[in-house]
């Protein structure tokens, strides 16, 4: 009796690893993100106005509903320091037991840390259509922030005066495209909704055709401390965005986003900066050091990852992703044996 319990138990567990293997395959075979849904002529929209007001959404979800599901697990996991590479984020801001409950909360590089994260923002498909809408060759991740407004603790008009924790009026450009060269065109923000987003929860909000202001060092000093407020509230406009779907934006586009002020929904989303596969390190002069306030040469975070003696980008801490055949650069080989290693482990 013991026997046959022990090889039921076997042949359970075998039946098991056969059941995650076909489901591994499926998943690797679809992927977590839907980027091939678009047609020709939606995503040649999306790049007319990139370029025309700064950013675009993508007119269909590009997240599959359980990718949507296993991300909001991992986030939990996540902000209480579970990371299942065993690897910590880059940063990590929030901390359960000690943050405030309801503060907007974010970890960057969160694909280094848990692997369902970087199912998706190292996914090949997001990545050459990031390529496709601002005329690359290749694409490589710069880094990616998961980010987080829990609902709010007591009710806030939509006309009530802006608290300190909302995200200020920024450009992306200030702390990821100055580090590379050439600087043109070199960077490229999506934003995933994981949550129906909107003004009431704290959407991101965009200047329309700010990104035609001025570039790189010409351009008016823009970053999360700026105190800068549009000067007309007619000129914000708010993006709703559905879960699944994704904001494709401009580097230099000006946007911030305001407070999560419902009392019961939720903002979540992630967020993937991603590079064009072909730049290198802005050399570190006494005139680019000037030029990047307020850091020198490069960012704390970006800085570590410089190699001495080279421009070269490694290719270990900012993986190449999708690579054409004229690019003559092709998909870092490392990231899809990272990224299966969590799927046939991991999947239910």
């Amino acid at each position: 009796m013991m026997h046959s319990c022990f090889s039921a138990r076997i042949i359970g567990t075998k039946q098991e690893i056969l059941r995650r293997s076909r489901l591994a395959h499926r998943y690797l075979a679809n992927g977590p993100v839907h980027a091939n849904a678009l047609t020709k002529d939606e995503r040649e929209k999306m790049r007319q106005e990139i370029e025309t007001q700064g950013f675009a959404v993508t007119p269909r979800p590009i997240l599959y509903h359980n990718t949507i599901e296993e991300l909001k697990d991992r986030y939990e996991k996540l902000f209480k320091g579970f990371f299942d590479t065993g690897v910590y984020p880059d940063e990590w801001h929030w901390r359960e037991g000690l943050s405030l409950p309801n503060v907007t909360r974010e970890i960057c590089n969160g694909y280094k840390s848990d692997r369902v994260v970087a199912s998706v923002v190292l996914n090949h498909d997001l990545a050459k259509l990031a390529a496709e809408l601002r005329g690359w060759s290749s694409t490589r991740i710069g880094q990616d922030d998961v980010i987080w407004k829990p609902p709010a603790a007591v009710p806030h008009s939509l006309h009530a005066p802006r608290p300190r924790t909302v995200v200020g009026l920024h450009r992306d450009s200030e702390y990821i495209s100055k580090q590379f060269d050439p600087y043109h065109n070199n960077s490229v923000t999506v934003w995933m909704a994981l949550d129906d987003a909107d003004e009431e929860n704290g959407v991101v909000s965009y200047l329309p055709g700010s990104h035609k202001k001025g570039f790189g060092d010409n351009a008016e000093e823009l970053s999360f401390f700026s105190e800068k407020e549009p000067t007309k509230e007619s000129e914000i406009r708010f993006v709703n965005v559905p879960a699944g779907h994704a904001i494709f934006h401009h580097q230099e586009i000006e946007h911030s986003s305001g407070p999560n002020r419902s009392t019961v929904r939720h903002r979540r989303a992630l967020v993937a900066h991603l590079l064009d596969g072909s730049v290198h390190w802005k050399p570190v002069t006494k005139e680019t050091k000037s030029a990047m306030p307020p850091w020198t040469g490069s960012s704390y975070i970006y800085g570590r990852y410089r190699r001495s003696g080279t421009l070269e980008v490694d290719e270990d801490f900012f993986p190449i992703l999708y690579g054409s055949p004229e690019s003559g650069l092709s998909r870092t080989p490392w990231v899809d044996t990272y990224i299966g290693e969590h799927v046939s482990y991991q999947m239910p």
